[in-house]
């Protein structure tokens, strides 16, 4: 066998147990960095090989579960944290988070070993915490409770939103319990960002995006809406259906906004569109919004994730609907990494 048939094989090996190759000896090191350069491999991650076309049908939430893994098998000791944490337990959060390719490890105080390259963030994590790390998937990762606290101090409030919505959407932490965790005196620097996170955090959110466009809604001045509102509207034939919306303010005019944020999914994924065609889809979303006037509904605003992220598109639609808009809340903004 061929050193490259044996790297390939080995490659293969490394994917099954949802991790990235790394080279045994120097022969295999040349080989790898030659199969790189000839795009027969892709470099994920500093010493880290894996095929072009398995590594690009993967997941920002994947890859980084592939990577953490690897370093914690080469490198025991290895503890994942922060939004790398977020990715190894599975919980929303914003693929752009992770476009660096900088993987997040946490390091007691005092240890006075640091990141030896560019693609490690260091965050501290007190020795006397660390009841808070754990086995996860072959990873060794801090905890839900310690993943959310470290990404409410480190992140801005929209990208750690989604990340607490998804944790209690799913039951992996307790508010209130939470809470308390942060109100301890050592448990870290600026502990007041992740309780503020929290505090507004429900777990109604069905999916990352919608967390994400709720906490620019929040960023933007709005008021909060209210989240996962159905309406009982009479459809043709006189059919009693319920529809459920995604956000809606009660004005005090008594009119009623929705929000309801569109995704692309809907129009091109086959598992979403059930067969039917653009053409009927948007079809289904006009009688929708007309039932929901039935229902009393004022205004049906529809949104696109791209409007969310350009946030210019998303505050003209909402303040042309009459939700009203004040000025930006003074949020805490993360300090830094520790």
């Amino acid at each position: 066998m061929t050193m490259r048939l044996h790297i390939k094989q080995q490659v293969r090996q490394a994917h099954q147990a949802r991790q990235c190759y790394t080279p045994r000896s120097n022969t295999e090191r040349v080989t790898v960095r030659r199969m790189a350069e000839s795009c027969e491999l892709v470099t994920p991650h500093r010493g880290m090989y894996a095929e072009p076309e398995y590594w690009s049908m993967l997941n920002h939430i994947s890859k980084v579960q592939h990577i953490g893994s690897t370093l914690c098998r080469e490198k025991p000791g290895t503890i994942i944290a922060g939004i790398s944490a977020a990715a190894v337990w599975g919980l929303d959060h914003s693929a752009y988070l992770h476009k660096s390719g900088v993987i997040t490890i946490a390091k007691p105080y005092g240890n006075p070993n640091r990141a030896t390259h560019s693609q490690l963030r260091r965050i501290y994590l007190p020795a006397r915490h660390m009841n808070h790390v754990t086995m996860h998937n072959n990873t060794q990762v801090t905890d839900p409770t310690r993943t959310l606290f470290d990404c409410g101090r480190t992140e801005a409030f929209h990208d750690a939103f989604p990340v607490f919505e998804s944790a209690i959407r799913q039951n992996s932490v307790d508010s209130t319990a939470f809470l308390e965790y942060c109100s301890q005196a050592y448990v870290g620097r600026n502990r007041h960002l992740p309780a503020f996170v929290m505090s507004k955090a429900r777990g109604l959110s069905e999916n990352g995006g919608e967390s994400f466009a709720l906490a620019v809604i929040f960023e933007l001045g709005f008021p909060w809406p209210e989240q996962q509102v159905e309406f009982t509207c009479i459809g043709s034939g006189g059919v009693r259906k319920v529809r459920r919306v995604d956000f809606a303010w009660y004005l005090p005019d008594g009119r009623i906004v929705v929000g309801e944020l569109d995704g692309q999914q809907k129009y091109v994924d086959p598992s979403m569109t059930g067969g039917r065609s653009i053409a009927a889809i948007v079809e289904d979303e006009r009688e929708r919004s007309q039932m929901l006037y039935r229902c009393g509904v004022s205004a049906v605003v529809r949104f696109t994730f791209d409007d969310v992220v350009r946030r210019v598109p998303l505050e003209r639609k909402l303040r042309e609907a009459g939700v009203p808009c004040g000025a930006p809340p003074v949020l805490p903004q993360p300090h830094g990494r520790r």
